[in-house]
C-alpha cells in the first residue's frame, strides 16, 4: 500500500483498494496504524479479522488430495460426512 502511494502508481484509497483486493476499510485501517506510529507500528498490530476457519490448513491440504483422486468423493454429501468424520 505505502509503496503504491509512494510510487504514485496509485492517489486513492479506492485504487488501492482495487489494486490489493481489499477493502477501502482495512486500507483506512492500515493508515491510522501508519499515521499513528510509522511502518513499526503497521507491521506489529496485525490483528485478524472476519469468520475463524472452519478447519486447519493440514485437513484443506488432505481434502484437495482427496478431490484429485478419480476414485474420490462422488457427492458434496460424501465431502461433508468426510469432513464431519474428522
Amino acid at each position: 500500500m505505502l509503496y503504491l502511494f509512494q510510487s504514485k502508481q496509485v492517489e486513492t484509497v479506492r485504487e488501492v483498494s482495487a489494486v490489493l483486493g481489499t477493502s477501502e476499510a482495512t486500507i483506512h485501517r492500515w493508515l491510522s496504524q501508519y499515521r499513528k506510529g510509522g511502518l513499526e507500528n503497521l507491521l506489529k498490530n496485525r490483528q485478524v479479522f472476519g469468520r475463524p476457519k472452519k478447519f486447519s490448513v493440514e485437513i484443506a491440504a488432505t481434502l484437495q488430495q482427496e478431490l484429485r483422486d478419480p476414485e474420490g468423493f462422488k457427492s458434496y454429501k460424501e465431502v461433508h460426512l468426510w469432513l464431519w468424520l474428522i
